[in-house]
């Protein structure tokens, strides 16, 4: 269960970026909170790298469900998911990662570009 609870709490920030996870999308930010990440940019610098490091964790920590459910202790899947995911798999998954991320990014800049122009071209 502490492995679910895991990938839980890293797909919390794919709920803002669009991906529609049910149990995610319950769990919302309170305002004051969002107040204080805004104003202290050196506390959202220091999330966020924990944020990847945690990522990379879980990157690492990915096939212990599959072990487990083909018939290994806790340990053992543990074990068997931590050396069976070498730095070239992480780099891979990493850069899928970066490379969607640039895209959404361009995706957001070009629509909000879209529609600057719309908004502002008199019809």
């Amino acid at each position: 269960h502490l492995i679910c609870l895991l990938f839980l709490i890293a797909g919390l920030p794919l709920a803002n970026v669009g991906y529609k996870l049910p149990l995610v999308t319950l769990i919302k930010l309170p305002y004051f909170i969002a107040q204080t990440f805004i104003k202290n940019i050196f506390l959202v610098a220091a999330i966020l790298l924990v944020v990847m490091f945690f990522w990379l964790l879980i990157i690492k920590l990915l096939q212990t469900i599959p072990a487990i459910m083909s018939g290994k202790s806790f340990s053992d899947a543990v074990r068997y998911s931590w050396f069976e995911m070498s730095a070239k798999k992480i780099r891979h998954l990493t850069l899928v990662f970066l490379t969607n991320l640039i895209v959404l990014l361009l995706l957001i800049g070009l629509v909000f570009c879209i529609q600057t122009l719309v908004d502002r071209v008199p019809f």
